[in-house]
């Protein structure tokens, strides 16, 4: 009542604002989600970037799921680049990536890793008419090879120094899984390592292709793929753990995979 009473003795100003301040207060939320950064390079099918700058790709995807399950937080993607990921981690310009793996330069750093367990690995291709069969694959010498720019391979023990591999190896630097692919294609180079995922989705876009190459049936590395975390960010491994295990049981994370020609353990 004595509320009544106090609207009717306001002017029509006042009236208005209260209404408005009223409808403000019910409109607002009672909490904001904490926003988690995912950091991502281009890295196809984890991350693609195209001519806009729009990333798609299965971090994407496991993100949207994620961000599907839970209202704790809100994952959010973050550009980076192979090069300055490390760098850009270090700074805290986000809280964690995907699809990485310890080898891969982490060694130095302050991290916690939860597993991904999703198959994929690098394998090597080269022309039908250049390799005639497997023991193609048995060396590198006198063969020049595509590698991409910034990425670990096992053979070169992991180092992705450009100055190291021209030292080692007759390498030809690439841009991308796609550019090593085309490279081999058009005899820039003999053989390339290719992300077995990426070649496979390659030839589904490109079919001609399959005709053309022959893939090693050994692997130069399979990916000990899983998330970093910074220790600093508000994201736990315990919980994300517990969400990705949820994904993994409603068989989210398998149709996600089988999408990228992917397959979960």
């Amino acid at each position: 009542m004595l509320l009544k009473h106090t609207i009717k003795k306001m002017s029509l100003s006042s009236k208005w604002l209260f209404c408005c301040l009223s409808l403000s207060l019910i409109s607002m939320p009672t909490w904001a989600q904490t926003v988690i950064r995912i950091g991502g390079y281009d890295f196809a099918p984890y991350v693609s970037v195209n001519n806009d700058t729009q990333a798609t790709g299965l971090s994407l995807d496991l993100m949207a799921a994620l961000n599907a399950i839970q209202s704790e937080v809100k994952f959010e993607f973050v550009g980076t680049s192979i090069e300055q990921r490390y760098q850009a981690f270090s700074k805290g310009r986000y809280d964690a990536i995907l699809f990485e793996s310890p080898q891969w330069g982490w060694q130095d750093y302050d991290t916690q890793f939860v597993p991904l367990e999703i198959e994929d690995g690098e394998r090597y291709i080269s022309l039908k008419i250049t390799a005639k069969d497997q023991s193609y694959f048995d060396n590198f010498r006198n063969k020049k090879l595509a590698l991409v720019s910034g990425y670990h391979y096992k053979f070169a023990q992991w180092s992705n120094d450009p100055k190291v591999l021209k030292k080692k190896f007759d390498a030809l630097f690439v841009p991308s899984n796609k550019a090593s692919i085309e490279s081999v294609l058009k005899a820039r180079a003999d053989m390339a390592p290719v992300t077995w995922s990426y070649l496979q989705h390659y030839f589904v876009t490109n079919p001609t292709a399959r005709e053309q190459l022959i893939f090693s049936t050994k692997w130069d590395q399979q990916y000990q793929h899983g998330i970093i975390i910074n220790p600093q960010s508000s994201l736990s491994a315990e919980q994300l753990s517990l969400w990705l295990d949820k994904l993994k049981q409603n068989g989210t994370l398998k149709n996600l995979a089988q999408r990228y020609h992917l397959t979960v353990k």
